[in-house]
């Protein structure tokens, strides 16, 4: 099992800073592991939320590949 943060908390309150996180995640380098594990990456996304600089009434873990 191996996580990686990609890019960490970002506020996208608008067109600028969605264009702006979309063009870093496309720069942003793709690793490709040997093994998947959804229950691994689940947990390290809910560890995440620990770690969230905001406030919020919903938490979303989207896993998609």
């Amino acid at each position: 099992m191996s996580q990686k943060l990609v890019i960490d908390w970002t506020l996208i309150d608008g067109p600028k800073t969605a264009q702006a996180f979309g063009d870093r995640l496309l720069e942003s380098p793709r690793s490709f592991a040997d093994r998947t594990s959804i229950s691994g990456s689940i947990e390290f996304s809910v560890a995440q939320f620990a770690h969230a600089p905001f406030e919020s009434k919903r938490r979303t873990i989207d896993v998609s590949g």
